[in-house]
């Protein structure tokens, strides 16, 4: 077991957890040599619509299936211990669904509207995303942000993201975020992270993060985990075959 009985229940209760060194610095500084590879254009990787939600030097890099590409990944410490907590968390049924890499640039003012990452699939039933942070991520570099309790009630009604001045060089990104109506952020709680710190929430948690004001980069990796159920297996059959047609271009190239 890689958890107490005080941090299943601070989960179970507030809809997120926080796990220090989940990883190495080492690990953690490996990784971060693999993803700015892909940020950079370096490695080749697959996209969303074709885009990677980048464009010029101020907008954030949303990559999606980057262990598709990086293969080792797939059987890296981070991976193996992610799904054993979500496991501990949610059941020894859950499955790894897909990863996503998610950079700032310095002075990226990008801020992630609050959302549920349910909203985006529907009632998937119980799933948990890891952000795993491969740099230092402070409230200045736009660290995550959370409603404690949000999971506990249903979806709630997300809108379409305004294309406003946040996402100027990058607004793509607006078309596809979502934004949740009606929210009090007054209690949310900041999570500061060092590399190779991870975060774990609630498919239903409710959480944002803000635009990177700082001169480094804050690299931060999802990598989403669920229990299978006929809409996941739906959805990550879409995934798969979407993933299958970019590998075959990626590695044809």
């Amino acid at each position: 077991m890689m958890l107490s009985d005080a941090q299943r229940q601070a989960f179970a209760r507030d809809g997120f957890l926080v796990v220090k060194q989940l990883i190495t610095p080492v690990e953690a500084k490996e990784l971060a040599a693999d993803y700015d590879g892909l940020a950079s254009g370096q490695i080749r990787h697959a996209t969303w619509n074709g885009r990677d939600g980048a464009s010029g030097n101020l907008g954030m890099r949303q990559i999606p299936f980057p262990s598709l590409v990086l293969e080792h990944w797939q059987d890296h410490a981070y991976r193996r211990r992610a799904l054993a907590i979500a496991r501990e968390l949610l059941g020894a049924e859950i499955e790894f669904l897909f990863d996503q890499i998610f950079m700032k640039p310095p002075h990226c003012g990008v801020e992630v509207p609050w959302h549920q990452d349910a909203a985006y699939w529907g009632e998937v039933g119980s799933g948990v995303t890891c952000w795993l942070a491969l740099s230092e991520v402070t409230v200045a570099h736009g660290c995550m942000e959370f409603l404690p309790g949000s999971h506990l009630g249903g979806i709630l009604p997300h809108a379409k993201a305004a294309l406003d001045h946040h996402y100027e060089a990058n607004p793509e990104m607006a078309r596809n975020h979502l934004i949740a109506e009606g929210i009090d952020s007054s209690t949310a709680v900041r999570v500061p992270l060092q590399a190779g710190d991870a975060t774990f929430h609630h498919f239903k948690t409710l959480h944002s993060s803000g635009g990177n004001t700082t001169q480094s980069v804050r690299r931060g990796l999802a990598t989403h985990l669920s229990l299978p159920s006929q809409r996941i297996t739906r959805h990550m059959a879409r995934l798969a075959e979407y993933a299958q047609s970019l590998s075959g271009k990626l590695h044809a190239e």
